[in-house]
């Protein structure tokens, strides 16, 4: 006798044979069950479907309270030629509670499992900590005036300038100075590509003296 599961879906297969011992097919609405439960008839459905176009069928139940349930598959309905293969009989048991708690420990193991990956990819996100510090506020707006002074600070220096009219005199009183952020942007000079500040420097003459030059930044 099969062992079955309390609302766990019973399957049974059973073939359908005329009387030549041919597959016969198109039966399904043909075939009559009976299913009893502890020797008396019991009140679950039962279903009958064609497995394909094959002469070879299914009949399932869900059995709903715990004991003995048998099928029985009558070809009456057919022809009394038919012949028709297997029926069942089936021992319905209440959950196994070891094998409950053995699938509840498993799943339990998977859960650590996932629990210990989140943990290392977490592990491995960026904190944002200011100076070691265990501040995680967003400190975005910080970090840009950093970047901002740091570009200011390569400009004064100035380091991979370009100058329009190195050379002022009274004749020429104005120059303009690029400061790029490499030394290949600034031999390239197109006054875009990493360019970090552009400077106007003006002086004004009292004959050949200069008396006073200025340096302003455009950008």
């Amino acid at each position: 006798m099969a062992k079955a599961k309390q609302n766990e879906i019973i399957r049974c297969a059973f073939e359908v044979y005329d009387a030549s011992d041919a597959p016969l097919t198109g039966q399904s609405g043909n075939v009559t069950t009976r299913l009893t439960h502890n020797g008396a008839n019991a009140s679950e459905t039962v279903t009958v479907s064609e497995i394909g176009s094959t002469g070879r069928y299914e009949a399932t139940f869900t059995p709903t309270s715990l004991g003995v349930y048998a099928l029985i598959i009558d070809k009456t309905a057919i022809s009394a030629d038919t012949r028709i293969e297997n029926g069942g009989m089936w021992e319905v048991e209440a959950v196994d509670l070891d094998d409950l708690k053995t699938e509840i420990d498993a799943n339990e193991t998977k859960i650590d499992t996932i629990d210990g990956n989140v943990d290392t990819v977490v592990g491995k996100l960026p904190t944002n900590y200011i100076m070691g510090s265990s501040d995680q506020e967003d400190h975005d707006d910080e970090i840009d005036d950093i970047v901002v002074n740091l570009q200011r600070a390569l400009g004064l220096l100035g380091d991979n300038a370009v100058i329009d009219y190195d050379w002022i005199d009274t004749n020429n009183t104005v120059a303009t100075i690029w400061i790029y952020d490499s030394k290949a942007n600034a031999q390239t000079h197109d006054e875009v590509t990493g360019l970090l500040y552009k400077y106007a420097v003006a002086c004004t003459f009292t004959g050949r003296l200069a008396n006073i030059a200025t340096k302003t930044r455009e950008s």
